[in-house]
């Protein structure tokens, strides 16, 4: 069984980062085998002085690493989540080459064993950057980028191959909705095993989650390829210039939509983090908008959309993959369920 530990998370809270200095020592038995991995796949990391230190304090191999020799710095992610690695890559690399701030994948989803279970590295650049700061030039530097890959994006070669991805994928949530309401009506809570007693804390928002249970994305003329997850753990601004870096686009090969998905996420991620009152808020919203270069409608509603197919992702992450996220993961989206809930008047 797969747990969803803090290192496989990047940060405790998932989408709500630290800074990016990876100041944490990594225990020796975890040191040498993922130097002797490296020295394998990456010439870089045979020189004999390399250094690796982890983002997040690990007792494990699973977690994000800096690694670092006389000629350079490089970032190294190791997850058991197979994902679809080189799909990843092909997307970063044509929005790179279409002029979109990413960062380029050099090693995509390398498999080894560690401790009999398997796990996917992955080597890109080290970024020179920082997270998100509050600013409203950060929210205008956000929307232009995103801008630029939603552009990019649809003219994307590969956006049948993601299109029927996203359709298998929703197409497997959607069937867990029988199953879902059937355990809610008849109590049997057992069911969602560890998430037991916090669905049964919570049945009359798992009720309303059930009734709007997400369906596979409608066939629309608007539907494209999209990054997918737009929070602040997933955005990294230069140093030199303020402009926003997309990375991760791992979820891409589940979200083929319209705009309106990584608009909506984007926003609540970053503009309603701490609770704005609304004329603070709809200032956030302008900033952003400008830097994109249109408004976008229905943000409440799509904002609501994605905390309950957030909810039933995890579900069936626990039920058809045996992959556990923490239950502050279930919290979390509760709140921004509520959240956005009490914004539909207005946004």
């Amino acid at each position: 069984m797969q747990s969803d530990s803090n290192a496989d998370m990047a940060w405790k809270y998932g989408d709500l980062p630290g800074e990016l200095n990876f100041p944490h020592q990594i225990p020796a038995n975890i040191y040498a085998h993922v130097k002797n991995i490296l020295s394998d796949v990456f010439e870089p990391a045979k020189y004999a002085h390399l250094q690796i230190h982890s983002l997040t304090p690990t007792k494990e191999i699973t977690g994000r690493y800096k690694i670092q020799t006389a000629t350079g710095s490089w970032f190294v992610k190791i997850s058991p989540r197979k994902g679809s690695p080189l799909l990843e890559k092909q997307i970063i690399d044509y929005l790179y080459d279409k002029g979109v701030p990413t960062n380029p994948i050099l090693l995509s989803g390398h498999k080894f064993t560690y401790n009999h279970r398997i796990y996917y590295l992955t080597i890109q650049n080290l970024l020179q950057g920082r997270h998100f700061n509050g600013s409203e030039a950060d929210l205008f530097n956000l929307g232009q980028t995103l801008s630029k890959c939603h552009q990019a994006l649809s003219y994307f070669p590969m956006k049948t191959q993601i299109m029927n991805l996203s359709r298998n994928h929703m197409e497997s949530i959607s069937a867990l909705k029988i199953i879902v309401e059937r355990a809610i009506n008849s109590k049997q809570y057992e069911i969602f095993k560890e998430y037991g007693s916090w669905v049964e804390q919570n049945a009359a928002w798992v009720a309303t989650a059930v009734e709007n249970w997400p369906i596979p994305f409608p066939n629309r003329k608007d539907n494209q390829c999209l990054h997918g997850e737009i929070h602040q753990g997933n955005v990294i601004y230069n140093l030199t210039d303020g402009k926003a870096i997309l990375v991760d686009f791992e979820e891409s090969r589940h979200i083929f939509s319209n705009v309106n998905w990584d608009v909506a996420f984007a926003i609540q991620r970053f503009c309603m983090r701490d609770e704005p009152q609304e004329d603070i808020l709809l200032d956030r919203i302008a900033a952003f908008t400008k830097g994109y270069g249109r408004k976008v409608p229905n943000l409440s509603q799509t904002m609501r959309d994605i905390a309950w197919y957030t909810f039933a992702r995890i579900l069936d992450l626990r039920i058809n993959y045996f992959i556990i996220s923490p239950v502050s993961e279930l919290d979390k989206f509760v709140q921004l369920e509520q959240q956005a809930d009490k914004t539909r008047t207005f946004i």
